[in-house]
């Protein structure tokens, strides 16, 4: 009997043994699973523009499995929403080290650095993202690395360069108006004015309301002593953004280059009463006391 009671207690043990172990073993599950769940949560608060929530809910997926790649990358993402540019790029680095690959990371990362003006350190991760993506044709991401590294580019005035990346931005995208307004500046800069407003008037025959576009064709014309042309862009955009006092700015100065002093002043009493740039006002007042000598 007494044996049999013994028998009966190993046999309740190695049970109870195996069940903790299940649960022990499943607590690994559990885990990875509660991590995902906070992954979720995390990137719809994200969605939500819940930033800050959205940066504790992938800190605690983080913590609960850390070789989470996604959950880096939204928590980088997050960082960047908030301009918290120096976490993004730790996440963004963490997402490598754990995923080397991942042209994403290195495009987002790129992304970071060129909103901190490291450019140079921008320019080496969307190269790397580029480099990296064997589906450069058919991903949209990569349009996006090529016209980021193509500002890098531009903003470190590597201008050559810049053209080339946006150009390539047009073959994956060939209605992207962005892409040949960002060209057409890179064109101005180096003198090409032709180049210049050939792009522009594509940019605005893509996106008839893009102001910029028209900004910058009405300067190129200015350039090339075209004033009446300019002034027809000039006033273009006036129609469309109509408290935009650069715009009026910009149209005074092809009004006076013409002597058309009357509609020049008018321009820069215009700017006078828009603009809380105070530079810009004190160069309209500067104009309006030699226009009225």
């Amino acid at each position: 009997m007494r044996r049999m009671i013994i028998l009966a207690v190993i046999a309740l043990v190695i049970v109870l043994a195996i069940i903790v172990g299940i649960i022990v073993l499943g607590g690994g599950d559990a885990d990875k699973g509660t991590a995902e769940q906070h992954l979720n949560q995390g990137q719809k608060l994200a969605d939500e523009g819940r930033y800050d929530d959205a940066i504790v809910e992938l800190g605690k997926a983080i913590e609960l499995n850390p070789n989470l790649a996604e959950s880096y990358s939204a928590r980088g993402s997050a960082y960047t929403y908030k301009g918290q540019f120096d976490l993004a790029i730790d996440d963004y680095t963490k997402v490598i080290e754990l995923d080397p690959n991942n042209a994403v990371a290195y495009s987002k990362r790129g992304s970071a650095y060129t909103y901190k003006g490291q450019y140079d350190e921008a320019i080496a991760d969307y190269t790397k993202a580029i480099e990296l993506d064997p589906n450069v044709e058919l991903d949209p991401n990569m349009a996006i690395a090529y016209s980021n590294r193509g500002s890098a580019y531009y903003v470190n005035k590597q201008y050559d360069l810049a053209i080339d990346d946006y150009t390539k931005v047009i073959e994956l995208d060939p209605n992207k108006a962005a892409a040949y307004n960002n060209r057409g500046l890179a064109y101005k800069n180096m003198e090409k004015y032709d180049l210049a407003i050939a792009d522009y008037t594509k940019a605005i025959k893509l996106d008839p309301n893009m102001v910029a576009a028209y900004n910058n064709r009405g300067s190129a014309y200015t350039y090339k002593g075209q004033y009446n042309l300019a002034i027809v862009d000039y006033t273009k955009l006036i129609e469309l953004d109509p408290n935009n006092a650069v715009a009026y700015y910009n149209r005074g100065s092809a009004y006076d280059i013409n002597e058309q002093d009357d509609l020049a002043i008018d321009d820069y009493n215009k700017v006078v009463e828009l603009s809380e740039d105070p530079d810009l006002v004190d160069k309209a007042n500067t104009q309006i006391e030699k226009l009225n000598k």
